[in-house]
């Protein structure tokens, strides 16, 4: 395993509940393109519960469990949406040379 994920996960076992979800809530933010904040609002905690945990503020187990079903939640939507948008089918056809894109 390469030295640097050793250290990630070394961080990991000592940072608090709060940064961890933190910089989950960043990750995701920034994947569906979105602010942390807004993220944060849509997973149903407010528009300032993203900066409660960037001060260090404490967050029960239970809410930070939902806050991550919420996130993957979000981004099955977002990523069903993306695709919905596209005018091409992603599975192979075999009537199509193309493999199944639309002509």
């Amino acid at each position: 395993m390469p030295l640097c994920i050793v250290i990630n996960h070394i961080m990991l076992l000592f940072m608090t509940q709060s940064k961890q979800l933190q910089l989950e809530i960043e990750a995701a933010a920034e994947a569906m393109g979105i602010s942390p904040s807004t993220l944060g609002e849509r997973c149903g905690q407010g528009g300032q519960f993203y900066a409660r945990l960037v001060n260090g503020k404490r967050i029960w187990p239970e809410t930070a469990q939902k806050v991550r079903d919420k996130i993957k939640l979000l981004k099955t939507d977002s990523d069903a949406a993306k695709c919905a948008a596209c005018d091409t089918s992603h599975g192979a056809d075999e009537s199509s040379p193309q493999g199944g894109v639309a002509q």
